[in-house]
């Protein structure tokens, strides 16, 4: 009976992996709602592992941090492949930030979102990801990074100030194919565009999603909020362009 359970659910999963949405969080839930228990409406059922210190959803549709530097760093969902001949050639990790105000002394708050081979706490063995990180006082950087064999990453870019009020909208697209992934921008209603790009480690397969947190959030009036963040096998690029 646990075998005939096993191959459904399999089944299920290859039949939908052509054009779907994996993993998709648009944090609507009620206010106080911690990481693990926010709503997941993708197809995989996975929830994130674990709870950041002092972040949650407000109620009006962001997940919003104040983070310090207690707790874990990284929370991961399972990409629950049936088998390794049915991963798709490209993978979509799709990112809406709605603000940032960063004040403190230190600058260091960062943000990694991306794909991972392991859910190891401090050694995720990255496959690719977008990293956000306050680099001078009132600059933040934005950059696509890779590690392991064969991979190399993009030069990160001082885009934006310390804070940040219009949404921001990311885009990764990684290409397994070929081993290499490219970062794309969408800000204040302009199309997409290209920031960079690079490569990945054919060792290194994709087998979580990551969220990350480091650095200290909770100075006087700081935050970080996101809007989403999906999983996706359809490229979103071409969805906008069609409008």
């Amino acid at each position: 009976m646990k075998k005939l359970i096993l191959i459904s659910l399999i089944t299920g999963i290859v039949f939908s992996l052509n054009a779907e949405t994996l993993y998709e969080w648009n944090f609507d839930d009620n206010e106080g709602t911690e990481t693990s228990a926010v709503k997941n409406q993708g197809i995989l059922k996975g929830t994130w592992h674990d709870d950041f210190e002092d972040t949650a959803t407000n109620g009006d549709g962001v997940l919003q941090t104040t983070r310090g530097t207690d707790g874990v760093s990284n929370v991961y969902v399972p990409i629950a492949w049936p088998e390794e001949e049915n991963l798709p050639e490209k993978l979509w990790v799709v990112i809406k930030i709605n603000e940032w105000n960063f004040r403190g002394r230190s600058e260091n708050e960062t943000i990694r979102i991306g794909l991972t081979d392991s859910d190891h706490e401090s050694r995720p063995r990255v496959v690719a990801q977008v990293r956000m990180e306050r680099t001078d006082k009132n600059q933040v950087s934005i950059l696509a990074e890779a590690f392991g064999s064969g991979s190399y990453g993009m030069s990160e870019l001082p885009l934006f100030s310390a804070e940040q009020t219009e949404p921001l909208h990311l885009v990764l697209q990684v290409d397994f194919k070929e081993h290499q992934f490219e970062l794309f921008l969408e800000k204040e209603n302009v199309d997409y565009h290209f920031l960079g790009e690079g490569s990945i480690s054919p060792e290194r397969s994709p087998r979580y999603l990551r969220l990350g947190l480091a650095g200290n959030f909770g100075a006087s009036d700081e935050s970080f909020s996101l809007d989403h963040i999906s999983l996706i096998t359809h490229n979103p690029l071409l969805e906008n362009d069609s409008e």
